[in-house]
């Protein structure tokens, strides 16, 4: 993903309300690679469906048992 934000350049970076709480090392380096081109980093409102989950169910592929739902 940081490969993307430097070549986009997003004002405003969006992930899941899921990892509002979750500082992982990726999150972390999204974070600083958004705040570098000069944009910010914002999370959806929280919800009851995790968007990755939401997206390999599209795509035909089990949840994540680790993601919440």
């Amino acid at each position: 993903a940081v490969q993307a934000i430097f070549a986009v350049r997003p004002a405003v970076y969006v992930k899941g309300g899921e990892y509002r709480d979750r500082e992982t090392r990726h999150l972390k380096l999204e974070r600083c690679a958004v705040e570098a081109v000069g944009g910010r980093l914002h999370f959806t409102q929280p919800s009851d469906i995790c968007t990755t989950n939401f997206i390999r169910s599209i795509k035909g592929v089990e949840p994540d048992a680790d993601r919440p739902h």
